[in-house]
């Protein structure tokens, strides 16, 4: 019996110890919850005038496009080159 009464008696010491830690921890996460106290800037922008004429755009567009629809051809090509 003096035993269990041992155990219980140094575990109820070992709790006020591990209080703060809990304390700690509960601080801890309740910061993380917390919303930004700084505002952020607001990045919407206006459109700025693009330096690529229309024309241009499109036709680099259609390179792009092109491409893409050769590339598989293309790597093949390149392989049985390197060959």
């Amino acid at each position: 019996m003096s035993i269990g009464l041992k155990l219980r008696s140094s575990y109820s010491r070992r709790l006020p110890f591990a209080s703060p830690g809990f304390a700690c921890i509960a601080l801890a996460l309740g910061g993380c919850a917390s919303g930004i106290s700084t505002p952020l800037p607001d990045v919407v922008r206006t459109p700025v005038a693009s330096s690529v004429s229309q024309q241009d755009h499109q036709k680099a567009v259609d390179e792009l496009q092109r491409a893409g629809r050769t590339h598989e051809q293309d790597a093949e090509k390149q392989i049985e080159s390197s060959r």
